[in-house]
């Protein structure tokens, strides 16, 4: 009689703070779901947890992060399982690290979210002229969730994200992962300029991706007007060839017109 009055008055408290879903799995009714997350090179045990119970884990599923690669084969096996918790002001969902193992899947799941390439400015190099930011991070991760940050200078700048990169496919999972965004890096100045890359949007949780130090050289002026002329280098690209170089204005710039 006890156990049984017991039970009438869990039960609904229970439903009542975790949701139908999760309780019926707390009982065993509907099997844990495993994620397998490829977190290549470097599992973050704080960010895909996050992201991946707000995409609607239940509690009682699993959710197993690895470090992927050809050799070794695999490092750095993260297991957690999902809880969730009444804080008061409402119900929240947490992992919990355990100490589990799982048959990692074949073929194994794309590296995801820290995977990518700044491609310009490129680390150490020169910018002049009209130019752009540019490269590529796997990014169907991040869909329902945040967006990739970019600041320039420590000022938040927005690319145009999610281009299609088809080079990127193979290691990404889908081709949608190019950035891109011109700039006119006479307005920057002479001098170093920094650019940084985050995972996410969220100040409190963002990870950095990648980081550029570049050197922008002006004319100096924001945008030459009237300038022409023409130069001819020997040698370039190799030994015993010539290019000839002319100045185009839309592109503050020289641009190559000829070799020989």
């Amino acid at each position: 009689m006890k156990k049984t009055l017991m039970a009438l008055i869990v039960a609904p408290v229970l439903v009542a703070l975790l949701g139908v879903e999760a309780v019926k799995a707390q009982e065993g009714l509907i099997p844990p779901k495993v994620t397998f997350i490829n977190a290549w090179p470097n599992p973050d045990a704080e960010l895909y947890p996050r992201l991946a119970f707000s995409a609607g884990a239940r509690a009682g599923d699993r959710l197993v992060l690895f470090n992927a690669r050809v050799n070794p084969p695999v490092q750095n096996a993260y297991i957690y399982t999902a809880h969730v918790r009444d804080t008061g002001d409402g119900t929240v969902g947490f992992w919990q690290r355990v100490q589990e193992s799982y048959e990692l899947p074949n073929p194994l799941p794309p590296p995801t979210g820290h995977y990518g390439n700044l491609e310009v400015p490129a680390d150490g190099s020169f910018q002049s002229g009209i130019g752009f930011i540019s490269g590529w991070r796997c990014t169907a991760w991040l869909a329902e969730h945040s967006s990739l940050a970019f600041y320039l200078n420590g000022n938040r700048i927005r690319p145009s994200l999610r281009r299609l990169r088809a080079d990127t496919e193979a290691v990404c999972g889908d081709s949608r992962n190019g950035f891109v965004m011109p700039v006119n890096w006479n307005l920057l100045g002479d001098g170093q300029h920094h650019i940084q890359v985050f995972n996410e949007e969220n100040e409190d949780t963002r990870v950095l991706a990648q980081e550029s130090r570049f050197t922008v050289t002006t004319l100096g002026e924001e945008f030459v007007r009237g300038a022409s002329g023409e130069c001819t280098i020997t040698d370039f690209p190799s030994t015993g060839e010539t290019a000839t170089f002319r100045w185009q204005e839309p592109v503050q710039g020289l641009v190559l017109t000829e070799t020989e």
